[in-house]
């Protein structure tokens, strides 16, 4: 017996009420589904990462040394410059590697009062970690500014290079912008001759 008027309305309203849940959820899971992954060959990857690579500013950490030889016995100062490519500056880390066999490492120290430094002595490098003291209204753009000074005496001659590293092991030399954003730091390479 086929249904009365008012059960065709319900059955009707029913209907449409099914029609419309499943093309939500149709549309949902279209709107909302993750992207996929695309994975690109080797050749177009590494295109891709030098076209990023060249669009991002290189923010740098350069010695500024005035003379490259020292006697034995003598105080080594090695100031740093930082480059933050317009960037505010709260803090950064810096790590320094040398030969303990020839230098010893003395000190670090901030050529900027608004900046503490602290530092951790590995034995073959030192990682130098500036912050910019709280309260400090003043904003920060390095550019090209001497902010710290490493200290070494001279232990023996010989030739030997310090290197502002990109990473070692856990650690890295960076800047940390206003953000807390961490910007890695291109480093540098000096060489030096120690003489009796």
């Amino acid at each position: 017996m086929p249904p009365e008027g008012k059960d065709y309305k319900k059955l009707a309203i029913l209907a449409v009420v099914v029609v419309l849940l499943a093309a939500g959820v149709f549309a949902f899971k279209t709107f909302f589904k993750k992207p996929k992954k695309i994975s690109l060959p080797e050749p177009q990857k590494k295109i891709v990462e030098n076209i990023v690579s060249e669009n991002q500013p290189s923010y740098t950490a350069s010695f500024s040394l005035e003379k490259t030889s020292f006697k034995v016995g003598e105080e080594v100062s090695l100031p740093v410059v930082l480059d933050s490519q317009g960037e505010e500056v709260v803090g950064f880390d810096l790590v320094l590697s040398f030969d303990p066999n020839l230098l010893e490492f003395k000190s670090v120290s901030s050529l900027n009062p608004d900046f503490t430094v602290s530092f951790f002595n590995a034995g073959d490098k030192v990682v130098a970690t500036g912050v910019k003291a709280p309260g400090v209204k003043t904003s920060y753009v390095f550019s090209k500014d001497k902010v710290v000074v490493f200290s070494f005496l001279v232990k023996s001659p010989g030739k030997t290079e310090l290197e502002i590293l990109k990473t070692s092991g856990k650690d890295a030399s960076q800047l940390i912008n206003s953000a807390s954003q961490k910007l890695p730091l291109e480093g540098d390479r000096i060489e030096i001759t120690l003489v009796p």
